[in-house]
């Protein structure tokens, strides 16, 4: 029994007890036609001279219990968005580097067994003598070779090597031969004027001051230094013309331009300035073009095209040198051991070499595959961050790294490898393949997790509608997954600063209210998805909502983990059934009313109607033909919202009028 009918029990036992009533012990009794509660006034006003009264209806309906619980109104689910963690891009180079040694090494084996295969017999010792001054040049030149690789690599790789070796050459004669050959170079050149070597770099900056007769901005495309094999510092000047004017380089493969610096201010002078900027990331051995670009209110112009290309690694090269100069070796020594023993060991001894670089190849190919997979987006630095309360939906820019957005996909599978042509099959290509349709890519594309060249394609094309190389590889970092929208809460990360593995940018919360209710776990069977229920808002209004979920596993609350008697709770959640009526609330204090049982075709009467009698139990004041009687009667449910309760008994009836307390 609730609180409420409790209460109103025990008022009318209390009634009963002042006026004194000798209560029967059986239903049906009846009352003396003089009526023992009519009081001295008019009859049926009052039953102990003390409480007026009223009547009411029996009635046979449909009854409903309700619990009234607190419950919390606010955004659904808690995010937080940090960059991942894997393989930088200098691992990645440094792998690529390997890779491509290993394939030397091993195309040297297989030339040096092709030529001990086809070595004579065994002949003089002056053969023999000859053949082993060769290796003993050969050794020179490798141990030269190696010396400087060790070096180029302890100085980080520069863009040339400070000495170029050359590999000594030995030659054997008679039938088995020796012979090596190896060089090895680095070199770099930026270009200037309309002479430098190429890559496309734009920079435009919106706002000038406004002026008369504004006039656009002089520009001229300076040079390119190159200072690393991956790195460029791009120059030009700029004369604002006495206008407010900014600048950026835009630099690329080709005239389409790609990449672009970070817009910067060129003053508001009248002067030319010397302005600059540097492009890290670049791919050795490639030629870009590169243009300045200046804008103010007088308009924008545009630069002469210049040239620049990044040089190919020292280490690379100065790794194809020592490739070169093993395999001399190996034929010198194969000559040797040809002219000592015949062509049987040489065989022998080069089939060795080669099974053993081929599975240092196998080696190098499998690590490079697996930092592969978990390449991360090689950004260096945070260039956008969104504002706390600003709402993200799919496709639209989370953060910024470098000047290029990281957008926002739907999906529940968190990002865990890079995806690209080849990868395997997975639930996260099917997250990524049913966004690029959504966000109109890849028409006719099907979500069946295989990442094919049609899913390439798509990725290209959304690639280049966002401003980024159309690779057709998502690193882990080139976008953030969520369930849906999510409303930024607050911001940690600064704009401008290092984007290292593991920062935490951002948390935020989904755009969806929801009620969380901590329910009594007793309650658990009573309460079901589905279940319609009742909210009242902070302000007494009420709203319609559905339970949406039911937890399975009870908790105590934190309030009672010290000792105190609070009973375990489930979580329930409950979707309001119209948002407007809820809008601009979050982490509202609100009360939800749940329907806990229900009973079809019963007979109800007003829970005020019960008589608490004496000697236990409950009973009716029924009036038939003007005579007063008591009917005993058993309860059932209560239904607290409207007063009303669930009785039952033997001469009662749909239709009966009982005593109930007057207003």
């Amino acid at each position: 029994m609730s609180p409420h009918a409790a209460r109103l029990l025990g008022t009318r036992r209390r009634r009963l007890a002042a006026a004194g009533v000798a209560v029967v012990a059986a239903a049906g009794a009846a009352l003396a036609a003089t009526d023992p509660f009519a009081s001295t006034g008019a009859p049926g006003s009052a039953l102990d001279n003390a409480y007026p009264t009223s009547t009411a209806t029996v009635t046979r309906q449909n009854l409903s219990s309700e619990t009234e619980v607190s419950a919390t109104l606010g955004y659904e689910g808690s995010y937080s968005v940090s960059l991942p963690t894997g393989t930088s891009a200098a691992t990645m180079a440094a792998d690529r580097t390997a890779l491509q040694a290993d394939r030397a090494k091993v195309a040297a084996d297989t030339a040096a067994l092709g030529r001990a295969r086809a070595t004579g017999r065994a002949q003089d010792a002056a053969t023999i003598l000859g053949a082993l001054a060769a290796e003993s040049a050969d050794t020179t030149a490798l141990s030269q070779a190696n010396t400087q690789l060790a070096t180029d690599e302890r100085l980080g790789c520069p863009s040339s090597s400070a000495a170029t070796v050359t590999t000594a050459t030995g030659t054997g004669t008679g039938t088995g031969t020796g012979t090596g050959t190896g060089t090895g170079a680095g070199a770099g050149n930026a270009g200037s004027g309309a002479a430098g070597a190429a890559a496309h770099v734009r920079r435009v900056v919106p706002g000038a001051s406004t002026v008369p007769t504004p006039l656009r901005p002089t520009v001229t495309t300076g040079s390119a230094a190159v200072s690393a094999s991956e790195s460029v510092s791009l120059s030009g000047s700029v004369d604002p013309n006495g206008s407010d004017t900014s600048y950026r380089f835009e630099y690329g493969v080709s005239a389409a331009y790609g990449g672009s610096t970070t817009v910067e201010s060129a003053g508001s002078g009248a002067t030319s300035v010397p302005v600059g900027a540097t492009v890290t990331g670049l791919v050795p051995g490639t030629t870009y073009d590169f243009t300045l670009v200046a804008t103010n209110a007088g308009g924008t112009a545009t630069g002469a095209i210049q040239t620049f290309q990044i040089p190919t690694s020292s280490c690379t090269a100065e790794a194809v040198v020592v490739a070169a100069d093993t395999e001399a070796l190996a034929v010198a020594s194969d000559s040797v051991a040809a002219d000592r023993a015949g062509s049987g060991a040489a065989v022998a001894q080069d089939a060795q070499t080669l099974a053993g670089d081929e599975s240092a190849l196998r080696v190098a190919q499998s690590t490079f595959a697996a930092d592969a997979e978990q390449a991360v987006n090689p950004g260096a630095r945070v260039t956008a961050l969104p504002t706390a309360g600003q709402v993200v939906r799919r496709g639209g820019a989370v953060y910024g790294l470098d000047g290029r957005e990281v957008p926002l996909l739907y999906g529940s599978v968190t990002p865990y490898r890079a995806l690209s042509e080849g990868v395997g099959d997975g639930a996260d290509v099917a997250q990524l393949q049913r966004n690029l349709v959504a966000l109109g890519f890849g028409r006719g594309l099907v979500p069946n997790g295989h990442f094919g060249p049609s899913t390439k394609a798509a990725v290209e094309a959304w690639q280049r509608s966002t401003g980024a190389p159309p690779t057709g590889i998502v690193a882990l970092g080139d976008v953030v997954v969520e369930p849906g929208p999510i409303a930024v809460a607050s911001v940690s990360a600064a704009d401008g600063v290092a984007a290292t593995p593991g920062l935490a940018i951002l948390t935020a919360t989904s755009t969806s209210l929801v009620v969380t209710i901590g329910l009594d776990a007793s309650l658990q069977s009573d309460v079901k998805v589905g279940d319609p229920v009742t909210i009242t808002l902070p302000d007494n209004s009420t709203t319609p909502g559905t339970v949406t979920s039911v937890g399975t596993v009870a908790t105590v609350p934190s309030s009672s983990a010290g000792g105190g008697s609070s009973s375990p709770t489930i979580t329930v959640l409950v979707a309001p059934t119209h948002l407007r009526a809820t809008a601009g609330l979050d982490q509202a204090p609100v009360n939800v009313s749940i329907t806990t049982a229900t009973v079809s075709d019963v007979l109800v009467v007003p829970v005020d109607a019960l008589l608490a009698l004496a000697d236990g139990g409950y009973a009716l004041e029924l009036i038939s033909h003007g005579v007063h009687h008591l009917a005993a009667v058993s309860l059932g449910l209560f239904d607290d919202a409207d007063g009303l309760v669930q009785v039952s008994g033997s001469g009662i009836a749909a239709g009966d009028r009982v005593v109930t307390p007057g207003t």
